[in-house]
């Protein structure tokens, strides 16, 4: 009888565990601010630092997103993952898609590549 127990609190301790995991959807959904980005497109650092200070992305529950920041002032349309969560793809209201691969996504971490871009974002505490 013992060890029934214990093979029943095991299983409801290994059960809670398993659903505090946040899947990569969860993750990604909150405002992300740009860190770092290499492209060969943007050299000049005194941009890269103006980028920093400016660009955000707004990945919303609903499938939603908002890039605010930006030159051109932003963007806004919808996402969406892949089945694996290692690639996002976005549709802009205005009808432009990319898609990006997920190199790593953390509750603190979000590294986003395309054919000739690598970005790094950091979430944005808002208070």
């Amino acid at each position: 009888m013992k060890t029934m127990k214990f093979y029943l609190l095991a299983l409801l301790i290994a059960v809670s565990f398993a659903s505090c995991k946040k899947g990569p959807q969860k993750l990604l959904v909150k405002k992300w601010k740009l860190t770092e980005i290499v492209s060969p497109k943007i050299k000049d650092e005194q941009t890269k630092k103006q980028m920093y200070a400016s660009v955000t992305f707004d990945f919303k529950e609903n499938g939603n997103y908002d890039i605010a920041g930006l030159k051109d002032g932003g963007d806004q349309g919808k996402w969406e993952l892949s089945k694996d969560g290692k690639t996002l793809t976005t549709k802009s209201i205005d009808g432009k898609g990319d898609m990006s691969v997920i190199e790593l996504l953390t509750e603190e971490k979000l590294v986003l590549t395309q054919a000739d871009m690598k970005m790094t974002m950091a979430p944005l505490n808002v208070k």
